[in-house]
């Protein structure tokens, strides 16, 4: 039994080591990388952001505080409408998103018509995404963010 926790835990290790954040595609092309945490007590929601170049070099970087909306899906599309329009304010317009709203991501990279309470935001993200050069979403675990 000691034995197995041993190595589960030496697995673990190895598998957040080999979660490592990776340049963009291609010079050109920056990684923005987002994150939001909400907050139990309140209806506030920390968001945070970065920026790199595809050697690593951090170009930007920011936090701010958002409003918690009931349904979670709804909270995450307007944080990443506030991210992209925060970088549309400060000239990228070529970006890789990673974040870790997987379902989000799914329905951005989707043709599905949605019906959610989230369809108006994503609209919005439709229309913003479209000012962008290139644009691109993937959903990536919290700790590779």
């Amino acid at each position: 039994m000691e034995f197995v926790d041993v190595q589960q835990k030496n697995t673990q290790e190895v598998s957040l080591k080999a979660a490592r954040w990776t340049p963009p595609q291609s010079d050109g092309i920056y990684k923005l990388n987002v994150a939001f945490s909400q907050s139990k007590q309140s209806s506030s929601v920390g968001i945070g952001l970065i920026i790199r170049n595809n050697v690593g070099e951090v170009l930007a970087a920011a936090c701010d505080k958002g409003v918690k909306e009931l349904n979670p899906l709804c909270t995450a599309a307007c944080v990443l409408r506030k991210v992209l329009l925060f970088c549309q304010s400060i000239n990228f317009s070529q970006v890789q998103v990673e974040c870790n709203f997987a379902e989000l991501v799914d329905l951005l990279n989707s043709d599905r018509i949605c019906s959610l309470e989230v369809a108006w935001i994503l609209e919005d993200i439709t229309i913003i995404k479209d000012s962008f050069n290139f644009i691109s979403f993937s959903s990536i675990p919290l700790r590779c963010n």
